[in-house]
């Protein structure tokens, strides 16, 4: 088994190709209770890089709370190396837009949002980035969806900046948040 852990359900939803050919994989692993994101890097010849995490895998609870979920659905590798994961973290009381970065060994940049994580709220409710894209100049932009007041889910975006602040000359404050249509 390659996932994060001894989990009886692990699931990628992301892969990524570093320029060495190291191919990485983004998702969720339910190891021990909640979702947590988790990550692996293989090899060219497809076996589990040790150099990566522990043993090939990254498992990181990036919820505000110890039983909440968090889950990666993108993934981009940066020209320097590092890992940019986006998704959705459970806050309080609700799931919020998710990005992080990883230094390229695994291990949280303590330079990116706090320690490594920025989690947004977008609307009042469940906030899911379910894409990323990574601009030129470095800027950060997760595509998904967001329960509006009246229930139904909407498009939502958000930009950051390269330290993982919402980019304030986006949308509103770095959001453009539901009902876009």
């Amino acid at each position: 088994q390659s996932g994060a852990g001894a989990s009886l359900f692990d699931q990628c939803n992301a892969v990524a190709l570093q320029a060495d050919g190291m191919i990485l994989s983004a998702g969720f692993t339910a190891e021990n209770g909640p979702n947590h994101v988790a990550l692996t890097r293989h090899t060219t010849s497809g076996a589990l890089d040790g150099g990566f995490g522990s043993g090939g895998k990254v498992d990181i609870n990036a919820s505000f709370t110890v039983n909440g979920n968090s889950e990666a659905r993108a993934l981009v590798v940066q020209p320097d190396g590092k890992l940019v994961v986006a998704g959705y973290a459970f806050g309080p009381g609700n799931a919020e837009f998710l990005v992080m970065r990883l230094n390229a060994d695994g291990s949280p940049d303590g330079s990116f949002g706090s320690a490594g994580i920025t989690r947004t709220p977008v609307g009042p409710g469940e906030d899911i980035a379910n894409a990323m894209v990574r601009q030129p100049d470095g800027r950060i932009v997760l595509a998904g969806s967001a329960i509006v007041a009246d229930g139904r889910r909407d498009f939502a975006l958000a930009r950051y900046t390269t330290a993982g602040v919402l980019a304030a000359s986006f949308g509103s404050g770095g959001l453009v948040p539901p009902p876009v249509g």
